[in-house]
């Protein structure tokens, strides 16, 4: 009877060490993963500030697009509305023929520059 009371103390003993030291690689583990944790978190929080960063410049940005495409409209108008004007002030002065060309102009000027020459 003594001995089998030694020998259920014996493995009773040895299954506690082996839980003690299934315990403690499990408090590593779990120490470990919460560092894992802990970074990741710290990860996402800055990656969270930087798309709401991004987020922020880009509708910077798209405001500022329509702004400038608005501009570049008025402004588009207002040349539209220039050209117009100066079409109804000069009237048909463009079909009005003034008897020498361009190029009868820039011919005779070249034949005298030879000429001098």
């Amino acid at each position: 009877l003594e001995q089998s009371l030694e020998d259920e103390i014996k493995f009773a003993t040895k299954d506690m060490d082996e839980a003690k030291k299934a315990i403690a690689e499990s408090e590593e583990k779990k120490a470990k993963a919460e560092g894992d944790l802990e970074m990741s978190s710290k990860e996402l929080a800055s990656d969270v500030q930087g798309l709401a960063d991004l987020h922020h410049e880009c509708m910077t940005k798209a405001e500022d697009f329509e702004a400038e495409t608005k501009s570049r409209g008025e402004e588009l108008a207002a040349i539209a509305k220039a050209k117009e004007v100066i079409r109804e002030n000069v009237g048909g002065a463009e079909s009005l023929s003034y008897g020498a060309s361009f190029v009868q102009v820039a011919s005779t000027i070249a034949s005298r520059a030879g000429l001098a020459h």
